[in-house]
């Protein structure tokens, strides 16, 4: 238990080709907190895999203050960690983090840690969150979870964020809950943050980033078209239940994105199926099948005519 007149002692275990940007939005707010509270409310410490030096994508080498045997002093642990966390993770690691559940400290994934939490046994009910280019490899490994697309997710004993600047987010809830929202806000100031985003504010993911926002119409399609990609369904109906005529959508689909609807929901179809070859250890078959085509052949020839490469060459890549 975090004795309320002790600083709250916080973890940091960087996982290799992490991104920088991230750790900076989880450790630099708790530092910002304590120079505007004026007085030691977070303390911390960064781990690695081997206790050795670790090297974010950058490249900028990040040296650990403490051996991972040492935990005793922690109140908190956050995992940072980038789309290959998974190819990191193993047995000795989620011993590691699952003695620190039990000691029921507050454990957080920032980007791609949000998978090592979820390799390690964290999460059961609890709501939780990865970066977007993760969320359907996330999903189809742990369908079991209560997986989100929301910027960040907090319950008082688990986080996890999307990571980047959603970190940033993320820790700023942390302070509220701690210490208040007038700290909050003091540190958001100081970070040129106006605005603390609420947790339930949803990624702008994938091919949607590139969606008009001021075009709600045109959102609740493709919103429409995600939903329904594992088993696709018709433009007609996909025109229904926006709402629309298939001419109306038709229509929308020129004027914004100079291309067809069925051309847009393929893509997505498709842009999914990539991200799985990357990240999964799923065959082709079941890719195919999880994004609604019926057999490899046809997937392939899909595939290959958007990306100008056979489905086989990019799971050898990864």
């Amino acid at each position: 238990m975090h004795a309320a007149n002790k600083p709250f002692h916080m973890g940091f275990l960087l996982i290799p080709e992490f991104a920088l940007l991230t750790f900076a939005s989880t450790i630099e707010p708790l530092r910002m907190a304590n120079r505007m509270a004026q007085q030691e409310l977070y303390s911390w410490d960064i781990y690695s895999l081997d206790d050795e030096p670790v090297l974010p994508s950058s490249g900028i080498e990040i040296h650990p203050t403490k051996k991972r045997e040492t935990t005793d002093h922690l109140n908190g642990l956050i995992v940072v960690a980038s789309k290959d966390a998974k190819h990191y993770h193993n047995k000795q690691l989620g011993r590691w983090i699952s003695r620190l559940k039990q000691r029921r400290i507050l454990l957080g994934g920032a980007s791609g840690g949000t998978i090592n939490l979820a390799m390690s046994g964290v999460f059961e009910q609890q709501a939780c969150t990865t970066h977007w280019e993760f969320i359907d490899t996330f999903k189809e490994e742990f369908p079991q979870l209560n997986i989100t697309t929301d910027i960040y997710e907090y319950d008082g004993r688990t986080m996890s964020c999307s990571g980047c600047t959603a970190a940033l987010d993320m820790m700023l809830q942390l302070i509220t809950h701690q210490h208040g929202h007038e700290l909050a806000e003091k540190v958001a100031a100081q970070c040129i943050h106006p605005d603390i985003r609420p947790a339930h504010e949803e990624q702008r993911i994938a091919l949607g980033s590139r969606v008009p926002t001021n075009h709600p119409r045109l959102a609740k399609i493709i919103d429409i078209m995600r939903e329904n990609l594992e088993e696709p369904i018709s433009c007609k109906d996909v025109a229904a239940m926006a709402g629309m005529s298939q001419r109306q959508m038709e229509r929308i689909f020129k004027e914004h994105l100079n291309q067809r609807p069925n051309q847009y929901y393929l893509h997505l179809r498709l842009e999914k199926a990539r991200l799985l070859l990357e990240q999964s250890d799923m065959s082709i078959l079941n890719i195919a099948m999880a994004c609604g085509f019926l057999s490899t052949s046809h997937f392939s020839q899909c595939y290959k005519r958007v990306y100008q490469r056979l489905p086989s060459t990019d799971r050898r890549r990864a």
